[in-house]
């Protein structure tokens, strides 16, 4: 639960009584809100350094989990009268990402009034990356796995570690991270908060805060104002649209969707827009509206002889989308492959540690 020195559901009360509305989502419920609040891990070092007046930055990936964050946090912030600064901060993967991330990034940092810093690894994106990783050991998996997590790592931590040390040269700094226990037996293990090693020093406190811990699929998307079957008849909808000859755009306007654009085309979660750890619904939703980072990908594949990762080779997935050159390659179609050839799978993908994603 969440860990007060007050109750939430009685201060958010006075809160309206007072006529003041702190931002809610478009179907939020006074009672639905306060029971999520409730839910969030607040554990007492980090409500002790919040208080203190330790800045927060919640990271932000466009994912459900960030923006739920991003509903619930304010208000708490609110509600507890935590005095340091809030702001929010997104790793931009460039051209590994939704090709409309940073823009909704952008307009959700508008909508809830706070300050949006964008960072990125200064080598080079992750497609030039993995190219890299190729070059220099082509004996090697150029793809991310657990065994190489250099996608979190390089491209998000360590360029969010760089962030916050210039934003909080000194004192102590919260950063929230949407990871929940549901997603994985891993995320289950993970602690309600850790110290953040790469920015701490004598003069800096630095934590990873993961309020959301607790949370369900359908609480997240209670944050977001949606419950799970209306997820699914607006997906439904937007496939129906575009099967009648409209655009992506026009079909998720018409709904009045709110939140990534990911979501309402069929997506289940949000990282990559072709990520090691994606389902193969969510694989074959990113080819689809990006198909030449897809051919990208197939390319590095085909050049290295390591599938994307353990049993699944992207060229197979739409071959209908490779170039000639690509369907035509002697690799398209390889013998039963040895494990030192093939890909480890990703068994733990921190979309953000800080890491978001989501």
């Amino acid at each position: 639960g969440c860990t007060t020195s007050s109750s939430p559901q009685s201060r958010l009360s006075d809160l309206l009584r007072q006529g003041e509305s702190p931002y809610f989502p478009n179907r939020g419920i006074l009672m639905d809100k306060t029971s999520l609040l409730h839910k969030i891990r607040l554990p007492p070092e980090i409500e002790h350094a919040l208080q203190s007046g330790a800045d927060l930055v919640i990271s932000i990936s466009g994912g459900k989990d960030s923006d739920a964050m991003c509903e619930l946090l304010p208000t708490l912030h609110q509600l507890q009268g935590w005095t340091g600064r809030l702001a929010l901060v997104h790793a931009n993967l460039h051209d590994s990402e939704w090709s409309m991330t940073e823009a909704y990034v952008q307009q959700r940092a508008v909508a809830l009034e706070l300050p949006l810093h964008i960072v990125t690894r200064r080598q080079g994106t992750l497609l030039e990356h993995i190219q890299q990783r190729h070059h220099q050991r082509p004996d090697a998996p150029p793809f991310p796995s657990a065994a190489a997590r250099y996608c979190t790592s390089g491209h998000k931590r360590n360029p969010i570690d760089s962030f916050l040390r210039h934003f909080k040269p000194t004192g102590a700094v919260v950063c929230a991270i949407g990871l929940r226990a549901e997603e994985s037996p891993a995320r289950a293990k993970k602690p309600a908060f850790q110290i953040r090693a790469g920015i701490t020093t004598h003069s800096r406190a630095g934590y990873d805060w993961h309020p959301l811990l607790n949370f369900t699929l359908e609480d997240v998307w209670a944050a977001l104002g949606v419950s799970l079957s209306e997820l699914t008849t607006l997906q439904t909808a937007v496939r129906r649209q575009m099967a009648a000859g409209k655009s992506w755009q026009q079909a998720v306007a018409e709904t009045h969707w709110r939140w990534h654009p990911a979501y309402a085309l069929g997506n289940e979660r949000l990282s990559c827009a072709l990520c090691v750890l994606a389902s193969r619904n969510d694989l074959m939703n990113g080819i689809a509206f990006h198909p030449d980072h897809y051919r990208e990908l197939v390319d590095i594949e085909l050049q290295s002889g390591f599938s994307f990762r353990q049993g699944l080779w992207l060229a197979d997935l739409r071959p209908d989308l490779l170039t000639e050159q690509q369907r035509t390659h002697p690799l398209q179609h390889p013998p039963p492959l040895q494990p030192k050839s093939v890909a480890t799978i990703q068994l733990e993908f921190d979309l953000c540690p800080q890491d978001s994603m989501e």
